[in-house]
């Protein structure tokens, strides 16, 4: 606003308190121009004063990818931890959305400490993450890509299929057994012979299983 100031006085221009700056900015310090001490003229003298609003946050990306077996369809979600300057930070991923951004302080030192998987499927089991950049500082104007990877796995054990066949000594024919097995409503079939005595079959861990059958190939005369 215009102001009656008596021409020749020599004028310095300061500023009032401003209104506090919105969250996740700062006001920067007030540029007046023209600077110093102004001369009030007889045809009017302009000042003028610029305020600037400056972000002091930065935003880090959080996404998530992970390696599912085939015939896994499920959707799961990984608690993220993260502490920037002593302050905690939590966030929640959801497979198949959107990047998910947490706003840090500018120059925070910050550390992905934890990804905490959602309870896997039956018989499988969640790989460590990976998390990368685990650490990081966060440079004001840049957002911070963070990926969030884990890898669903199968767990299987191995049973060892043993087959013992009492013949008379003068049969010397190779004879074979087809062993049939149900493990939790799975069927699952391996043909052992006398000539090797032991098959490993990859079954679910802690499935229940049952021998269903031995068929054995047919008797010599």
């Amino acid at each position: 606003a215009g102001e009656d100031i008596p021409v020749g006085v020599q004028c310095t221009v300061t500023e009032d308190s401003l209104p506090p700056a919105p969250t996740g900015y700062d006001w920067a310090a007030a540029v007046v121009s023209p600077a110093g001490a102004v001369a009030v003229t007889a045809a009017g003298t302009t000042v003028s004063v610029t305020n600037k609003l400056d972000a002091n946050e930065v935003g880090v990306d959080f996404s998530l990818a992970l390696d599912l077996p085939a015939g896994i369809a499920d959707s799961f979600s990984v608690a993220v931890a993260m502490t920037c300057d002593g302050k905690s930070y939590t966030e929640s991923l959801v497979s198949g959305a959107a990047p998910k951004t947490v706003k840090v302080p500018a120059n925070a030192n910050c550390t992905v400490s934890s990804a905490e998987p959602s309870a896997p499927p039956a018989n499988h089991a969640w790989s460590t993450p990976t998390i990368n950049p685990a650490s990081f500082t966060a440079k004001l104007g840049q957002s911070v890509p963070v990926a969030i990877g884990l890898k669903l796995q199968k767990q299987d054990v191995g049973v060892s299929l043993n087959l013992s066949l009492d013949v008379p000594t003068e049969v010397s024919e190779v004879f074979s057994v087809a062993v049939g097995l149900t493990c939790d409503g799975q069927s699952y079939s391996e043909t052992l012979d006398s000539g090797t005595t032991s098959k490993a079959l990859n079954l679910p861990a802690n499935a229940n299983c049952k021998v269903d059958s031995a068929v054995p190939s047919a008797a010599p005369a």
